[in-house]
């Protein structure tokens, strides 16, 4: 744009609006709304997750964090181990995914350098849902999904909640769930 296409209220105004602002976190989805509701883009038939897939989905991840705990260590002491379970809705945002990538690893670093056994790995958006013997492959979706874990050994609840808080997921918008194995 010239500087002479302006009137000069018009240039001070344009001048005067803010530079490299973060665009609002929930744009994506109201645009996406807006494009749904004018049928521009189509909106896909979603199944419902059934009663049924709630179990399921605990099973998966109690074998997931069963498998970790026997790949890090097969002395892990089931009393004092722990998963955490990281979500996202819409409201996460990162940003730049390389410096947050970074930033976990030197948190979990940082874990394993004061002596805790700590063991995660972030999770693919797609994925596929069994339930009632059939098969259904699950997209990416921002609605409070599971993208990864870390299995660790803490000597307290207080200590593994420490830990836990300290994670970067919960800086960019994410939730925690921080659940002990059980002893059978």
């Amino acid at each position: 744009m010239e500087n002479d296409d302006l009137l000069p209220e018009e240039r001070k105004a344009f001048d005067s609006l803010p530079r490299q602002a973060m665009p609002p976190q929930n744009l994506e989805k109201e645009i996406i709304k807006e494009l749904k509701s004018k049928n521009i883009i189509q909106q896909k038939e979603r199944k419902k997750l059934s009663w049924i897939a709630y179990p399921v989905a605990a099973s998966l991840i109690f074998s997931l964090g069963f498998i970790s705990a026997n790949y890090m260590n097969s002395s892990l002491n089931e009393d004092s181990t722990y998963m955490m379970i990281l979500f996202e809705d819409e409201n996460f945002y990162v940003g730049n995914s390389a410096e947050a990538a970074k930033e976990y690893g030197q948190w979990s670093q940082l874990v394993k350098q004061s002596g805790i056994k700590l063991h995660g790995q972030e999770l693919r958006n797609i994925g596929h849902e069994i339930s009632n013997g059939e098969v259904t492959l699950l997209e990416a979706d921002h609605a409070n999904r599971i993208t990864g874990y870390f299995v660790l050994e803490a000597k307290s609840d207080d200590e593994a909640l420490a830990i836990a808080r300290e994670n970067p997921h919960l800086k960019y918008g994410g939730k925690i769930q921080l659940k002990r194995f059980r002893k059978r």
